[in-house]
């Protein structure tokens, strides 16, 4: 029988991440070897095994959002490592931002235009009526650019054809 060498030279590298302040596990914190693809996440419970092709040296790189990443070498090539990790939470607290945004100079007559280049005519109480239209807004950029947006799906109704487009049948 022959075994394969790839198998009798890789290294497992398996343990525990958790937070350094309270030792409580880190789910789902990314661990992988330092340029490479090879990787894997904890657990619920902070629990991980990385499977390492080789004997040579790695560094594994442990990785989890609003912690400092930890850098963690393994020099010593052998079968089995077992490296418990603690992660630090980032001291740097992002401020809140408020954005502000220009006054929209635009007219009824670039409303009309988004409006037939969008639906292929101008709504009306007899054709097509867009339910919500104050639900789109309209921005004129610098640039003489108009973006229209909208945060839920337009509601239409097509009197003449009799039917009404919404979120619940599209």
């Amino acid at each position: 029988m022959t075994v394969s060498h790839v198998i009798l030279s890789q290294q497992v590298v398996s343990g525990r991440i958790t937070d350094a302040a309270d030792g409580t596990p880190l789910s789902f914190a990314s661990i992988a070897v330092a340029n490479s693809t090879i990787g894997a996440y904890s657990d619920e419970s902070g629990y991980y095994k990385l499977t390492i092709p080789g004997n040579g040296s790695y560094e594994i790189v442990v990785h989890y959002l609003g912690y400092q990443p930890v850098f963690h070498p393994i020099d010593k090539p052998k079968p089995f490592h077992q490296i418990n990790l603690a992660l630090k939470a980032n001291e740097i607290e992002i401020p809140e931002v408020t954005i502000m945004a220009s006054p929209s100079k635009h007219t009824k007559k670039d409303m009309d235009v988004f409006w037939r280049i969008t639906l292929g005519v101008r709504p009306s109480k007899n054709g097509l009526e867009v339910l919500n239209p104050q639900k789109v807004y309209f921005y004129l950029s610098s640039d003489n650019i108009l973006t229209a947006s909208c945060e839920e799906p337009i509601e239409i109704i097509n009197h003449e054809l009799g039917y009404r487009l919404s979120e619940t049948n599209l």
